[in-house]
C-alpha cells in the first residue's frame, strides 16, 4: 500500500482552490492539474508500506494526533517547484508555526522508527498541478498573495492511501485521527 500522512481539506476550501486552479489552466501548454477531490496538505510522504508498517504508522499518527491541538491556517500564496518535467504548482500559507512544529514532531518520530523519509526542506503546500509548462504568451508570477485567502481548519490527522481507480489517481483517507481536545470520535476508518 502506498501511503502518506496529511490533512484533508473541507469542501469549501477545495472549491476555492479549484477556482484558483481554473484561472491557471488556460495559460498551460502541458501538464496535469490535480483533481479537486485530491487537494490536501501532505505532512510526510511514506511510500510503499506493508501491513506491519501500516500498524506502526497508525500508532504513530494516533499518538501524534493525541498530542496536537486543532488549528486554523490561511492559504494565501501561490508558488511553484521547478522539476525536470516542468513545474509543480501549489498554494499554501505564508507561514504556519503549528503546521511546521507538527511536521518536525512527526518527522522525528518517523526517523526514530526507521521509516524512509524525504530529506527535502518542508514547504507546506497543496499541489494544484504537476509537470506544468506555460504557453509563450502566459504571464504567470509566483508567490503573489491570493486575492481572497482561503481559511482552513485542521482537525484530523489522516493516513492516506494513494490508489489508482479506473486509471485515475486517488488519495483516499485510510484512517483519520481527531486532533486532541475535540469531542468527536477519536478514530474513523474509511471503508
Amino acid at each position: 500500500m502506498r501511503v502518506f500522512v496529511g490533512f484533508e481539506l473541507d469542501e469549501t476550501a477545495k472549491k476555492a482552490l479549484f477556482n484558483v486552479q481554473q484561472q491557471m489552466i488556460p495559460a498551460a501548454k502541458k501538464g496535469r492539474f490535480t483533481d479537486k477531490h485530491n487537494f490536501h496538505f501532505t505532512l510526510q510522504f511514506i511510500g510503499e508500506a506493508n501491513p506491519k508498517e501500516i500498524g506502526q504508522l497508525r500508532t504513530i499518527v494516533a499518538e501524534t494526533a493525541a498530542e496536537t491541538s486543532p488549528f486554523d491556517l490561511s492559504v494565501e500564496v501561490l508558488g511553484a517547484f521547478q522539476k525536470k518535467k516542468g513545474l509543480i504548482l501549489w498554494a499554501g500559507p505564508k507561514t504556519s508555526d503549528p503546521l511546521l512544529q507538527l511536521y518536525e514532531q512527526l518527522h522525528t518520530v518517523m526517523r526514530k522508527k526507521s521509516f524512509i523519509i524525504e530529506k527535502q526542506p518542508y514547504t507546506p503546500h497543496i499541489t494544484l498541478g504537476r509537470n506544468i509548462g506555460w504557453k509563450e504568451s502566459a504571464k504567470i508570477s509566483f508567490n503573489p498573495s491570493l486575492e481572497h485567502p482561503i481559511p482552513v481548519q485542521l482537525e484530523y490527522l489522516t493516513l492516506f492511501e494513494s490508489v489508482r481507480v479506473n486509471g485515475r489517481l486517488m488519495y483516499r483517507p485510510f484512517v483519520r485521527y481527531l486532533l486532541k481536545s475535540s469531542k468527536k470520535s477519536a478514530e474513523r476508518k474509511e471503508e
